[in-house]
């Protein structure tokens, strides 16, 4: 689905967008367990999936943001590392 972020919903920012979202990993050594969880770039505070009916939310972004979100001018900095 070309120029289409899905929509997350902070609580304390509201929705924001996929490229707006990280996943945290939080390791439990002791229990030698691993767990997820998807975190908002501004606030840290956990967000879920928008659902709209038991569909996910999307939202239609410019082309460009599209374009670098999903690593097309990742080669722009390969010669800077």
């Amino acid at each position: 689905m070309i120029d289409l972020f899905a929509v997350y919903e902070c609580p304390k920012c509201g929705d924001v967008l996929e490229d707006k979202v990280f996943l945290h990993e939080d390791i439990d050594i002791e229990k030698d367990r691993i767990y997820q969880a998807m975190l908002c770039e501004q606030c840290f505070s956990e967000v879920r999936a928008k659902l709209v009916g038991g569909d996910f939310c999307f939202e239609k972004v410019d082309h460009d943001r599209w374009l670098w979100a999903n690593g097309y001018y990742d080669h722009l900095f390969e010669d800077m590392a």
